[in-house]
């Protein structure tokens, strides 16, 4: 079946011409660089929005969104505008989605979100099995072992490390298996990552720029771990003064 989140929408329009009459009742978004008629600047996507009138069209938050949602910062969608340091709410990344016609892409987000809230619950167990996958509530002051089975495979899997279930080995001696490898883990992990300064996830920086964002939706500079909000409203001033990016003129940043 044909998906209704179709790519055509990436590729730029060769017909998109506006007469001189057309143009008195146009603005040019910042990103695109488009004249596009007034009615793609309408309204704010939040009451919490701090700019005065979009820059940005409807057309290319639309692609904002459908980029952010695709990567690893699903839960993050910050408001495209320079200098906004909004976040974007479910209903209106539901509505902006819907609007354009993306619904398969909606039902994946909102699958996650609701898979996410579920983990927050102690006695929700994801099966660990990479063919399985699929999530089930047990109650656990009811087991006297930590071995349950998933409903569906009917596989075993340890609730207490929430792993496929570790035969002919008890908790206590998984335990000490896992410290050695523990060990060089964290050697790697200490060369290769960084923790972020709010959550202390370990994060690793493949390629792009400075500008990282953490699935906490903590904002910061990759190299001094600087609070990138507060550098986007403020200026490179707030860059630590040994990072490359620091300037002690108060430029305020859009883009690192």
């Amino acid at each position: 079946m044909k998906s209704t989140d179709s790519n055509s929408d990436d590729e730029p329009d060769p017909d998109y011409i506006l007469s001189p009459d057309d143009l008195l009742l146009t603005r040019e978004c910042v990103v695109c660089m488009r004249a596009n008629s007034l009615d793609q600047f309408e309204k704010s996507y939040s009451n919490e929005c701090q700019h005065v009138q979009r820059t940005v069209c409807n057309r290319c938050v639309y692609q904002h969104i459908k980029h952010v949602l695709k990567g690893e910062s699903r839960n993050n969608v910050s408001c495209p505008e320079p200098n906004c340091p909004v976040h974007f709410t479910y209903a209106t990344i539901r509505s902006i989605l819907l609007s354009h016609g993306a619904t398969d892409l909606f039902h994946k987000y909102d699958d996650q979100l609701a898979r996410q809230s579920l983990e927050q619950n102690p006695n929700y167990f994801v099966c660990p099995y990479s063919d399985c996958r699929l999530g089930q509530f047990q109650d656990m002051t009811r087991n006297t072992t930590a071995c349950i089975t998933c409903v569906y495979c009917q596989r075993m899997i340890c609730s207490f490390h929430r792993t496929v279930w570790h035969t002919d080995m008890t908790c206590d001696k998984y335990d000490q298996c896992q410290t050695s490898a523990n060990h060089s883990t964290k050697l790697w992990l200490k060369r290769h990552t960084k923790l972020c300064p709010k959550c202390r996830r370990p994060i690793e920086k493949i390629l792009g720029c400075d500008h990282i964002t953490c699935i906490c939706r903590y904002e910061f500079c990759w190299e001094c771990l600087a609070n990138f909000q507060r550098i986007k409203q403020h200026g490179l001033h707030h860059h630590r003064i040994t990072c490359s990016h620091y300037s002690i003129r108060n430029v305020v940043c859009t883009l690192l």
